[in-house]
């Protein structure tokens, strides 16, 4: 027999007749092995198993597809399924800062016993369309086998190590036309704008709309923590829509149903926030009329960054003249009353706040990282002399929160005015693209704020003069409404 056609001997004793692959299911008995006697049955290694190559893992589909339009996040699933005999562990390699594994349904790596299936949530972000180059947008599947007698514990080494790691690429695929929606198959999404959408939640996330079944129970409860982990209004006017839509077929207990179900969802939103708000009254015992210490405030200071990678810091804007009559004896109105003052000058430093979201599921504005409002709340709390404990960092962080989305749409609805209704989000898009580049013009640096009043000056074309000359416009950021 010729070297090429020579077989390499297996490093361990094979049963008569037997393949490698399948020693792992064949019964031990002594009297078939050839040329080896053992005292006793042979105890496996526990590496024995990552010395087999790794068996099939079965995609389905084979590979990932989004549709147009781009100005949104999307989400594809794809499931994985364990067809081999053995236990395998494995990891997901995104290449792409806009492509991403939904870890809050899935983690990005785990181990499959046999049989075993996973369905992964992969997002998308949103992004100009031909205008990015998307050939190299790709997902990679890396597998191996765990070490026999292990825990189902997901390790690393596994696939760093010497074993055998079998890899699997998707390709990414961007259509440039829309789904068809059609009365089988309507284009159905969870959230839009910040909302969970009732219909579309419960077609996507409890039910399978193409076979017309519900998912299986616990697949349902975990989808439903998304509603925990992500606190947002629902909304009703999906149900007005779907009233109309009653109407023009002539279903007028449809209609009614509907209409009902519009009430009871804004109903519920209302109640939602009437009891956020209740929590927000800080209960955690506090010192009373204990004045505000610039000096010990300023031990927390630190850098605060913005989407725009501007950053500052709470002393470069707080004097001892805005806090000199603050106490604990008030504490919620003077959170809201640091956090307007300094929204009010950030607004005017500035030139981007239009472009920012206090939601960190956003998609038409960019977040701001929770790392943001948690550096008010260790600033605050430090100047009351307080504790720096997670209940009542997470109620002040709470307060600032909301300050700034309020000042946020303000600031969009001005900007909107002087320059048209989608000028924030022509705005935004622009931002998102400076950020995406290595040489952009966004650079990290210090935000300066103006020396003078807190007054924001706006400038727009004057319509009546032909000329195009400048008028400027007068804003106060003192008008805002505190509501209780």
């Amino acid at each position: 027999m010729s070297r090429r056609a020579s077989k390499r001997p297996a490093p361990y004793p094979l049963l008569c007749e037997q393949k490698p692959e399948d020693l792992l299911v064949a019964p031990v008995e002594h009297k078939v092995y050839q040329d080896f006697e053992p005292k006793r049955p042979r105890e496996f290694s526990p590496v024995m198993a990552q010395s087999l190559p790794p068996g099939e893992i079965d995609f389905q589909p084979s590979k990932i597809i989004f549709n147009a339009p781009y100005n949104e996040n999307q989400e594809s699933k794809i499931k994985l399924i364990n067809t081999s005999a053995l236990r395998i562990a494995y990891g997901i390699n995104t290449y792409m800062k806009r492509l991403r594994v939904d870890t809050m349904c899935t983690p990005n790596c785990g181990v499959l016993d046999p049989s075993e299936e996973i369905l992964l949530t992969i997002s998308c972000d949103a992004f100009a369309f031909g205008q990015v180059d998307t050939t190299n947008d790709r997902i990679t599947v890396e597998w191996t086998n765990t070490s026999e007698g292990s825990t189902k514990q997901f390790c690393r080494d596994w696939l760093d190590g010497d074993g055998m790691v079998r890899r699997k690429t998707l390709p990414i695929e961007y259509s440039s036309s829309p789904i068809a929606q059609t009365s089988s198959a309507p284009l159905l999404q969870a959230s839009k704008h910040g909302m969970w959408l009732p219909i579309g939640f419960a077609a996507s996330e409890l039910y399978d709309y193409a076979k017309g079944e519900p998912l299986d129970r616990k697949t349902c409860e975990k989808n439903l923590e998304k509603l925990i982990k992500n606190d947002r209004d629902v909304d009703y006017y999906e149900w007005l829509n779907f009233a109309k839509r009653c109407r023009t077929q002539n279903q007028n207990l449809m209609e009614e149903m509907a209409l009902g179900m519009a009430f009871t969802t804004a109903m519920a939103n209302k109640q939602h926030r009437k009891i956020s708000r209740k929590a927000e009254k800080i209960t955690e015992p506090i010192t009373t009329n204990k004045a505000f210490s610039i000096d010990s405030a300023e031990k927390f200071d630190r850098a605060l960054t913005l989407p725009s990678r501007k950053w500052f810091m709470i002393s470069d804007v707080v004097t001892d003249g805005d806090v000199s009559n603050w106490s604990t004896a008030n504490l919620v109105t003077l959170v809201r009353a640091l956090a307007r003052t300094v929204f009010d000058k950030v607004a005017i430093a500035d030139p981007h706040m239009m472009c920012y979201a206090t939601s960190q599921n956003a998609s038409t504005y960019i977040p701001i990282a929770r790392d943001f409002f948690e550096g008010f709340a260790e600033y605050i709390l430090g100047g009351f002399g307080e504790e720096q404990s997670r209940d009542l960092k997470f109620r002040v962080r709470k307060l600032v929160t909301d300050v700034m989305g309020n000042k946020l749409d303000r600031v969009r609805g001005r900007h909107n005015k002087m320059y048209g209704n989608e000028a924030s989000e022509d705005a935004t898009r622009w931002l998102r693209e400076q950020l995406r580049k290595e040489d952009g013009e966004l650079k990290e640096s210090r935000l300066i704020f103006p020396n003078g009043s807190e007054m924001m000056c706006n400038y727009q074309v004057n319509e009546e003069n032909p000329e195009g000359s400048i008028k400027s416009e007068i804003f106060n950021d003192e008008e805002e409404v505190e509501m209780e």
